[in-house]
């Protein structure tokens, strides 16, 4: 059976799971299909979820206690695929992939199991937006990789901002959302599918935008 892959419109902070509504959705070749759904994402049980941990986004990993209460009840593999810019002393970047490593107590980390593979957003300077958009598609992929591997039948993956990248949001989330379905119509002939059964896409919350604004971005981007 294919995994069903959902695409809920984060509205609010994770903390409080406030989903909005997307209105659009649209079914690939292969069968899969990017539902519309409301309802808050820590219902959809996601084994795996991928998470951005820079400046902006490190309340995904300090939700409150009962965030963290939620996070155990699901039970199996947390996987924290992180995506986030990785700048180093005097701006320079740290090239290439970090090491999946299992987190410290703390946060939500008090799950069963959390595993973070960081990965840097933009490629090294000089950069042009084409590089950019391929590295933001290789760390997506790598992302997918690492969630397969650890064994995960459901996973949330976020849509990152354009306050990392350069460029407008609509764009990062068309290309997140392709990067993903990419990897999916690969890994058909790879037989990795099999144990896939959910897949969430949700847009990170941003202090420079609004409900209103990533709601018409992300409808744009799944036209």
């Amino acid at each position: 059976m294919p995994p069903k892959l959902i695409a809920p419109l984060l509205v609010g902070l994770p903390n409080t799971g406030d989903l909005g509504v997307l209105i659009r959705s649209h079914t690939l070749a292969n069968g899969l299909t990017f539902e519309i759904r409301r309802g808050r994402i820590l219902r959809f049980r996601c084994q795996g979820i991928v998470i951005a941990t820079d400046q902006i986004m490190t309340y995904n990993m300090e939700g409150p206690r009962r965030t963290r209460r939620r996070f155990r009840r699901r039970g199996g593999a947390v996987l924290a695929a992180a995506i986030a810019a990785s700048v180093g002393p005097g701006g320079a970047y740290r090239l290439g992939f970090q090491e999946a490593r299992v987190f410290p107590s703390g946060g939500i980390s008090s799950c069963r199991r959390i595993i973070c593979v960081a990965t840097p957003v933009r490629a090294p300077p000089p950069v042009t937006p084409q590089q950019n958009r391929t590295w933001l598609r290789s760390n997506y992929q790598f992302a997918m990789e690492e969630v397969w591997y650890a064994g995960c039948t459901s996973v949330a993956i976020p849509i990152m901002g354009s306050n990392t990248l350069g460029y407008g949001f609509e764009t990062v989330a068309a290309f997140g959302i392709r990067a993903v379905e990419d990897w999916f119509y690969a890994a058909l002939s790879w037989n990795k599918l099999n144990q896939f059964r959910t897949v969430v896409f949700f847009i990170e919350d941003e202090p420079n935008s609004t409900p209103v604004l990533r709601e018409n971005a992300a409808i744009r981007a799944f036209e």
